[in-house]
Formats: structure tokens, C-alpha cells, sequence
């Protein structure tokens, strides 16, 4: 059996996670301070020198101190995670006989963070107020047909001018797994035209198969798009911490709080599973009891 000192078993799993797994040195300097924390509590109070020595008992120590710590439970779980893969390489290397890291530790559960989402007013002021310029037009279209139909934010800016049908007041949406046909309100149904007549022939400076254009008449980037956002946001006087996917957020709270079925708002939104959509159902009930 190797020498298991603390010290060199952390840092040879620190090179192995550089070397071998090819982690960023940002993400593997993470893991060496939870490592290090777990190193200075087993010395401090177990005085403890050398992995072998390191049993169930010592682990599971570690973990209730941690909760009683008051330590966030993502931070408990991400610490738990660092330490059993730290224990895993040191079984494998030879520095400890048993391999406790197949040992299951109760951790915490982890809250589940509710989106951010925005009232219906608040989003109404937001769509207000992109002027009737080239790139007024173009923003009001985005963000209307955003909001209307639940997209991706990488979904809106990857649409083509083929995917718009404007007769029949729906897009095609194309995601890895299918494609989806969503309609488009009357509101963004008008806007995303206006844009189509009036500003996109303006943009379209190399006949660009993109439906939303940047001011170069290239396809629209995501960055682009969030700082929009939260250039309309700002003017809006909207407080919240808002990120590019709160439309999306928001469209299904207010579709859920409408009434529609959870199986048709999976489908609307493109996802797998009904579970998907529970957090929508789960923000609705804190927002009523609020």
C-alpha cells in the first residue's frame, strides 16, 4: 500500500483531475479547497494523517458537521460529491484499503430554485417600449414572438425567414429532438409582419436565411438578444433579476394560470417529460398562497 499522507493523496488527485480528466484548473482548483476543508477537519479533530485511517464514521462526521454548520445544501452535496470521487481515486491508487465511496451518505436535498418570472403587466410594458425604428421593429417582433410562443432564446434566433407563415399565423420551431409548429398571436403575429415588410429588407444586407437580423445583417447572437433585454428592462423599470429565458418563464406561468393542460403546455414548450412543466405548477401554488 502507497503512503497515504493527506496532503500528497490531494494533491495527486488535484494532477489527476488536470491530467487525466482534463478539468479546467478553475474547476479543479474548486475541488482542492473542499478537499483541503475536509483535510484541516479530519487533522483538527481527529488528527487524523494518512487516508487509510479514514473510515464511514470519520465521513459521515464530516457531513453532520457541515449541516450543523449551516452550510446551503448545494454546497454540502457538491462537498460530498468532491470527497467520494477524492475517495474513489485513493482506493483505486492504492492509499486505502476499502472503497468508501461506494458507502451511500444521506445529503441533503437540494431547494428547488423557482424561476423568475414577470406579471402580465410587467411584461406589457416590457413589449411597449421598442420604438418604430428599423431595429424597434425587429426588437418588437422578438420579443413578442418570444413571449407568445415559449421559445428558446436560441430557438427564436436560429428561426429562418422560411420557417414564418404568416397566412396561417404560425413558425416551425426545429430543436434537436423535433420540430414543433406554434401559433402566433395577433399582436406577434403583427409585429413579426412589420418587421418582415418594413425593417428586414433594410438588414438584409447578404441575403441572410435568418429570420431576426443584427444591425450588420448578420443572424442576431444570443448576447445580442440579452442585451436588448435588458436594455427594454431597464426602461420598463422592471427591478428583477430577469435573465433571457424569463419570457419563457413567464409564458408558462400565465399559460398555467389560464387554465392549460399540463400535457399541452409540454408540448407547446418542447419538453419530454410532464415533470418538466411541475415547477411552472409548483411557482403558481407559492404565488396564490403569497
Amino acid at each position: 500500500m502507497q503512503n497515504g499522507n493527506l496532503l500528497n493523496v490531494t494533491e495527486a488527485y488535484k494532477n489527476y483531475l488536470l491530467e487525466y480528466k482534463k478539468v479546467s484548473k478553475a474547476t479543479a482548483s474548486a475541488y482542492k479547497t473542499d478537499m483541503n476543508k475536509f483535510v484541516r477537519f479530519l487533522e483538527s479533530k481527529y488528527h487524523i494523517e494518512s487516508f487509510n485511517d479514514i473510515n464511514v464514521s470519520i465521513v459521515m462526521s464530516y457531513l453532520l458537521f457541515m449541516k450543523s454548520d449551516g452550510q446551503k445544501s448545494s454546497s454540502i452535496n457538491r462537498s460530498m460529491s468532491v470527497i467520494k470521487n477524492m475517495l474513489l481515486f485513493a482506493y483505486h491508487e492504492g492509499f486505502i484499503e476499502e472503497n468508501l465511496s461506494e458507502v451511500k451518505f444521506e445529503v441533503p436535498k437540494e431547494e428547488k430554485k423557482l424561476p423568475e418570472i414577470l406579471t402580465v403587466e410587467e411584461i406589457d410594458i416590457l413589449l411597449s417600449k421598442p420604438n418604430d425604428s428599423t431595429l424597434g421593429l425587429r426588437d418588437r417582433a422578438m420579443l413578442e414572438t418570444l413571449y407568445t410562443s415559449g421559445l428558446k432564446v436560441n430557438e427564436l434566433i436560429n428561426l429562418k425567414l422560411e420557417d414564418v407563415n404568416l397566412k396561417l399565423k404560425v413558425i416551425k420551431c426545429h430543436s434537436k429532438q423535433q420540430t414543433r409548429i406554434l401559433p402566433l398571436g395577433a399582436i406577434a403575429l403583427n409585429a413579426v409582419e412589420s418587421y418582415i415588410k418594413e425593417s428586414r429588407p433594410i438588414l438584409d444586407t447578404s441575403e441572410c436565411v435568418f429570420l431576426f437580423l443584427s444591425y450588420n445583417g448578420h443572424q442576431i447572437s444570443r448576447q445580442g438578444f440579452w442585451k436588448l433585454v435588458k436594455k427594454y428592462s431597464e426602461q420598463a423599470g422592471i427591478k428583477k433579476n430577469i435573465s433571457t429565458s424569463t419570457f419563457r418563464h413567464s409564458f408558462a406561468t400565465h399559460m398555467i394560470q389560464n387554465g392549460i393542460e399540463k400535457d399541452v403546455l409540454r408540448q407547446t414548450l418542447g419538453n419530454s417529460s410532464v415533470a418538466s412543466v411541475q415547477v411552472y405548477l409548483d411557482l403558481n401554488r407559492r404565488r396564490a398562497r403569497n
